[in-house]
């Protein structure tokens, strides 16, 4: 299950038997976006279909979705898919290269303790980056791409589920794929702005303790 409760996008539908997470202002499960993209339906298909919805709330969705909210449940997915699937795509930006290797538990991050052991490329011997199982590497002779692709692991941008690929694909690099340039300039304006929205959170966090303070004393 997704904790969706930091997710502006969403609300709890409490007059639905199980309470589901829908897209706020409607009856839309938040599901309902995820089930249509594993059927291989473009954002713009989910959006026809489901008009009461808005294309930012969308992007905010898939947006909390690729910042890691479902990693231990991606992890936890591979684990116990069959064998062909049990592979991570690592990639080699020297040689413009990707491999498919093993899941290794010590590179999710869970256990503090385990010590990350990245794949080498096994021809220039460098450390490779796992840019996730959906990640789709681009022809070796298309430069751009590939610097595309070098800038969204620099700014944390990886393809760890299908919810993080259509998010990439459709907000970041944009149909036609962005320029190189446009791209950083975006990456960067992108981390402002999650800076601005976690310091904006927090502050709303902290009103909230105040006034919940102020109601204690008042009650004693």
């Amino acid at each position: 299950m997704i904790d969706w409760t930091q997710c502006d996008a969403v609300e709890r539908d409490f007059e639905n038997a199980d309470g589901a997470w829908v897209f706020r202002g409607t009856r839309i499960p938040v599901t309902a976006l995820f089930e249509n993209l594993e059927s291989r339906a473009s954002i713009d298909d989910f959006l026809s279909k489901f008009p009461g919805v808005a294309k930012e709330q969308v992007a905010a969705v898939l947006k909390y979705e690729a910042e890691g909210k479902m990693r231990k449940y991606q992890a936890r997915r591979i684990k116990i898919s069959p064998p062909d699937l049990n592979l991570e795509h690592w990639v080699c930006f020297e040689c413009r290269k990707m491999f498919k290797r093993p899941f290794r538990l010590e590179n999710d991050g869970v256990d503090p303790k385990a010590p990350a052991r990245p794949y080498v490329c096994s021809q220039c011997r460098e450390p490779m980056i796992n840019m996730g199982l959906y990640f789709e590497p681009p022809r070796q002779d298309e430069l751009a791409s590939w610097k595309r692709m070098r800038l969204l692991a620099d700014f944390g941008y990886f393809f760890y589920s299908e919810g993080a690929k259509s998010y990439i694909d459709n907000f970041i690099l944009g149909t036609p794929p962005s320029s190189v340039r446009e791209l950083r300039r975006r990456l960067v304006l992108e981390r402002v702005k999650s800076a601005e929205s976690l310091h904006l959170r927090h502050a709303s966090y902290l009103k909230e303790v105040k006034r919940e303070n102020a109601r204690l004393r008042r009650l004693k």
